[in-house]
């Protein structure tokens, strides 16, 4: 049971109520007034469009998402999304602008690395790498 206005919870009507209820409301004009409240709903920002948040309302929406763990399937649902993604000269360009200057700790440093790799083997890396296009951003 709803406390008015919500509908009728998924409840699907026969094509003959359906068809009753149109007739019942066929012919009947609305009343100026009546027109003029379902203008004034219909108009305006229904979706917040443009709207700028406070300083206040946007620290408190911040927080609210710190420490928030993705699950695997959303983390491979993400990740499935972007794969293939080809982003433009002036979208890297701007990427490389704003990470200018900023330094990775060497917590994060260590573990990005994942594992310490002898002088041989970043060598052997090195040289497979050498003419592959596909690695972005890495001046082969």
């Amino acid at each position: 049971m709803t406390s008015g206005g919500e509908g009728s919870g998924g409840r699907k009507c026969l094509e003959s109520t359906k068809q009753k209820m149109s007739a019942a409301k066929k012919g009947k004009a609305l009343s100026a007034e009546h027109k003029q409240k379902i203008s004034a709903t219909l108009k305006g920002n229904s979706r917040a469009v443009g709207h700028i948040h406070s300083t206040e309302t946007l620290q408190k929406m911040s927080k609210s998402q710190k420490g928030r763990v993705h699950l695997e399937s959303t983390k491979q649902k993400i990740s499935n999304a972007n794969t293939g993604r080809v982003l433009s000269a002036e979208t890297r360009q701007k990427m490389s602008v704003a990470k200018n200057g900023k330094s990775l700790s060497e917590e994060t440093r260590r573990k990005l690395s994942g594992r310490v790799r002898s002088e041989e083997t970043c060598r052997k890396m090195s040289l497979s790498h050498r003419g592959n296009r596909n690695r972005v951003g890495q001046g082969y």
